[in-house]
């Protein structure tokens, strides 16, 4: 389920290893509140619809965006159409 999200595809691969994603420049570059994000994002433990649904929060899980039931971070992080949109 971690990071589910990151599947990159194979031409995207080579412009993504440029990257710095070295933890000195994560943690010195980012303000908390971002690497915050970025650390919960990677381990699917933000607060997306499925998530809150998991945990009891909610009972339906849906997009706040499009009502897409079951809606996955993968889903609130790259895949809404409304989003795309």
């Amino acid at each position: 389920m971690e990071a589910s999200w990151l599947i990159w595809k194979n031409d995207d691969i080579d412009a993504k290893m440029e990257t710095d994603f070295s933890w000195k420049q994560i943690l010195s570059g980012y303000t908390e509140r971002l690497c915050k994000f970025v650390i919960n994002a990677h381990t699917n433990t933000l607060p997306s619809p499925d998530n809150l649904r998991r945990w009891g929060k909610h009972s339906q899980g849906k997009c706040g965006l499009c009502s897409r039931s079951h809606a996955t971070l993968n889903h609130i992080l790259a895949g809404c159409p409304w989003v795309r949109e």
